[in-house]
């Protein structure tokens, strides 16, 4: 008769942490068609000690504050410019 083994714990939490990705979350403040507005929203956002950056797709400049990895975070950052009136929008990479 042949034993068969179970993997170790070890083992099955080696095999979950390789499979497991990791979720970053980044808030768009705003999508601009002028690099000078974009550009002075990233420079207020900074001033708060907001981690503000500026890309651009195609025509448009884009204001993004992240990456944060706890979403609850990411949920209170996009609060905290709704309250300024920033419209805003939570994305997950």
């Amino acid at each position: 008769m042949e034993k068969t083994k179970s993997a170790s714990k070890s083992e099955q939490d080696k095999s979950k942490k390789a499979t497991t990705k990791l979720v970053r979350y980044s808030i768009q403040a705003g999508s601009f068609s002028k690099k000078e507005n974009a550009q002075a929203l990233v420079d207020k956002l900074r001033k708060q000690g907001l981690a503000a950056t500026l890309s651009t797709k195609g025509s448009l400049f884009r204001v993004k504050i992240g990456p944060e990895l706890d979403k609850k975070k990411a949920a209170d950052i996009k609060a905290k410019l709704d309250k300024q009136n920033i419209s805003s929008l939570v994305t997950s990479e």
